[in-house]
């Protein structure tokens, strides 16, 4: 029998109709022992990890033995439930969770889901019942109430930021199709898995006021607003008090002149050096200007800036937000008012710029470039910079080291 291993929402192990994590405790040294072995499945743990790991604050006289004894008894209860004892390897100095042997986990196959509804060359059919089947995988926050597993931190921020990415990808492809329906339910879904995630139900009520459904939208601004202020004793962000404001013109059967709308919309347009956005908004803006790129007196650069963190050491990920943030710095202060930016992801600043033509643009990444050089340190990591005019083909690109 195939064991099955289930992480979203809560942890679980079953062999055949035999639920195995049930026979003690949850929270048990051995069972936290089996999740810290799954997560990191086919790379060796060393003892002294496993024992930090789960002694946590408790001493550990002797690490070896404690952490032989744990493995034992895990081996056991899987073997005395229809499993195989070699799921757990033994290496010196270090166990591993033996990837060869027939398993099926949860997360591994939320992730391979995704990657084939992300392929742009499948059927657009299969795509959509691919994210489906991946979003409907994830049951809430990786192991459940991890209080006591704070290394499982790191997988619960991972698995949350695939699990909201999936759901923006799938209501992008269902705002193509003018399916509001559907997108609708899947945002009522992921609110229920992520009640407190504010960015679903600022795209949920984008999407309800673009189709003039002001009293759900108004409907899901309430639940939101007392959600923040019942969990977090705040009030809605400025985006979101904002899209109320548009509710309750768009809803109120008032009409304004020219001026009155000017003024609204003017709200902000004063403000200097380059605009800020998140991905989705740029990617509008990128839709807008390729398509009236005949009507752009200067030409547009799409550019894509990417930071790798060149010393090996243990808080790479904490560097390499550093660095981004001092890239962000510089570009603020250097870039022009009508440029945009976005952080795309961990590693890479997206921007549309608008120069005099292509020397200028060169000179701006060069710019950037030599600043972030001179602020962060040339060798401490490498900027990576391509740049193409917007709506043509890559005709050349720029690599700073």
């Amino acid at each position: 029998m195939i064991l099955k291993i289930y992480t979203f929402g809560s942890f679980s192990i079953a062999c055949g109709d035999q639920m195995i994590s049930t026979i003690t405790t949850r929270n048990s040294r051995m069972w936290s022992a089996m999740k810290y072995l799954v997560a990191y499945r086919g790379k060796p743990v060393p003892v002294e990890r496993l024992a930090d790991t789960l002694w946590q604050d408790d001493d550990c006289p002797d690490p070896a033995k404690s952490v032989k004894d744990i493995i034992y008894r895990l081996r056991k209860a899987l073997s005395a439930s229809g499993g195989d004892e070699a799921y757990i390897l033994s290496n010196p100095g270090s166990y591993c969770w033996n990837p060869d042997l027939p398993c099926y986990i949860d997360f591994t196959d939320f992730e391979k889901l995704l990657a084939f509804a992300r392929d742009a060359g499948e059927n657009p059919d299969e795509r959509i019942l691919c994210y489906n089947r991946a979003i409907d995988l994830y049951k809430g926050a990786f192991l459940g109430d991890s209080d006591s597993e704070l290394w499982a931190l790191s997988f619960v921020n991972h698995y949350k930021r695939l699990y909201l990415q999936a759901v923006e990808e799938l209501a992008d492809i269902y705002a193509q199709r003018y399916s509001l329906e559907e997108i609708i339910l899947l945002y009522d879904k992921a609110i229920a898995i992520e009640p407190s995630e504010e960015a679903l139900y600022i795209r949920q009520i984008q999407v309800l006021i673009q189709n003039g459904e002001y009293a759900l939208a108004r409907r899901q601004y309430r639940h939101i607003e007392r959600i923040l202020m019942r969990e977090f004793d705040v009030k809605p962000s400025k985006v979101l008090q904002n899209l109320l404001n548009e509710i309750n013109v768009a809803s109120s059967g008032k009409t304004d002149d020219l001026d009155d709308i000017k003024k609204r919309f003017d709200q902000g347009s004063a403000l200097k050096g380059a605009l800020i956005c998140g991905p989705e908004t740029f990617r509008q803006i990128y839709c807008y200007d390729k398509r009236s790129e005949d009507r752009i007196e200067f030409p547009v650069f799409f550019v894509v800036m990417g930071l790798t963190i060149n010393l090996k050491e243990d808080n790479n990920e904490e560097s390499l937000k550093a660095a981004m943030k001092v890239l962000r710095q510089i570009m603020l202060r250097t870039l022009r008012r009508g440029d945009i930016v976005s952080q795309y992801s961990s590693n890479q600043f997206l921007l549309m710029l608008t120069t005099d033509n292509n020397m200028g643009g060169h000179a701006a990444m060069n710019r950037i470039k030599r600043l972030f050089e001179k602020e962060y340190g040339e060798n401490t990591a490498t900027l990576t910079i391509q740049m193409s005019p917007l709506g043509s083909r890559i005709e050349e690109g720029m690599t700073a080291s």
